[in-house]
């Protein structure tokens, strides 16, 4: 089985560990990778036994289709003979090869906003032999609402890779902090910013390194410096890799209830980094009191008091930070990951595609 991992740049922004990962762990499995990136990201982040196409992403939709349809000849002289399509950004393009390559085609799912998509999308591909991935269970059940019961929706939580766990910060350090979210001043967003405030009276080192998931965060810039701020904040800016120096924090925070599962939380929850986070529904990675403090409030208080919670109680930091990565260890394995896809692989693919693992290996 050779398969096209197609991805996109922002997509790889949060999930570049997780795209390496799946590469490597499908090769285990003796299949034959063609990793389909885009031209920016370094050959050095691309695993060096997988064939790497490199494509021009683009903001417009269109272009981005027009650019993944140009990769048609490349992936037919590759003898790809399936297509997975790992955001909604480059599902177009993705079915669009897969029609002209008569290949199966996977399109995954990781945000409510994904899956709202689906129902346009699944339209326009009509006739393909097609199946869909979902990171979550509630993001699958409503999949399977837009898509109806005939197309496979498959939950496959991401997977992270267990390692050693962070080693807690000494209790006269300063708080360091990260906050991940889009990077939009919403109501949401608010109340966590006059938690701040209450936290750097009592401590004036604290840090707080804001992870904003877009590139304009010009109306929080601003917030900050009106609540006199930005001597305790970093905006930390958004590039590919940026992810391993957010997972230093002795608290990971997201204020924001964004519907998308993130692999940084994850792996936040290990390393046994303690977890505070806005109450989301459709992410069932967050377990109150297991995998993370879970806070569905609009008041600036139970934000302050959680945080404040990890200087005055380090042993209850670190209780949560080991019984979210016991949790995480458990339901989010790579290997499980990998072979659920491959299982869907080949589900979908039937018999067109003969599985070899001699011509695979070669």
């Amino acid at each position: 089985m050779h398969v096209a991992l197609i991805s996109d740049a922002m997509w790889l922004d949060d999930e570049l560990p997780q795209f390496q990962a799946m590469v490597v762990g499908l090769m285990d499995e003796q299949v034959r990778v063609a990793q389909v990136v885009p031209e920016r990201l370094d050959v050095s982040d691309t695993s060096a036994f997988g064939e790497c196409i490199a494509w021009k992403d683009s903001r417009w939709s269109f272009l981005r289709h027009l650019r993944l349809g140009a990769m048609l000849d490349e992936l037919r002289t590759s003898d790809v003979d399936l297509i997975h399509a790992l955001s909604a950004r480059v599902w177009s393009g993705a079915a669009s090869l897969a029609r002209h390559m008569d290949a199966p085609v996977v399109f995954s799912a990781s945000s409510i906003e994904e899956v709202q998509q689906a129902a346009r999308t699944h339209r326009r591909s009509a006739g393909l032999r097609l199946a869909y991935t979902a990171s979550s269970k509630p993001l699958a059940d409503m999949l399977h609402k837009q898509v109806g019961p005939q197309t496979p929706v498959q939950v496959i939580a991401p997977g992270v890779h267990r390692g050693n766990p962070r080693k807690p910060s000494t209790t006269d350090s300063a708080l360091c902090a990260v906050i991940t979210g889009n990077g939009h001043l919403d109501d949401q967003y608010r109340p966590l910013l006059e938690a701040m405030v209450s936290i750097v009276r009592s401590q004036p080192q604290a840090q707080f390194f804001l992870d904003g998931q877009d590139q304009d965060q010009h109306d929080l810039w601003r917030a900050l410096r009106r609540m006199d701020l930005l001597s305790n904040v970093s905006l930390v800016p958004r590039k590919l890799g940026h992810h391993e120096l957010l997972l230093n924090a002795d608290v990971l925070i997201q204020p924001q209830a964004l519907g998308r599962s993130r692999s940084l939380m994850l792996q936040a929850m290990v390393q046994g980094i303690p977890v505070i986070a806005r109450a989301d529904p459709w992410l069932d990675y967050l377990v109150p009191d297991q995998t993370a403090w879970v806070i569905d409030s609009d008041d600036a208080d139970p934000w302050a008091a959680a945080i404040q919670r990890i200087a005055d109680r380090p042993d209850a930091a670190v209780l949560l930070g080991r019984t979210a990565r016991d949790w995480v260890s458990e339901k989010h394995v790579m290997a499980r990951q990998v072979s659920l896809t491959l299982a869907l692989y080949r589900r979908i693919a039937g018999e067109s595609i003969k599985f070899n693992p001699q011509r695979s290996a070669g």
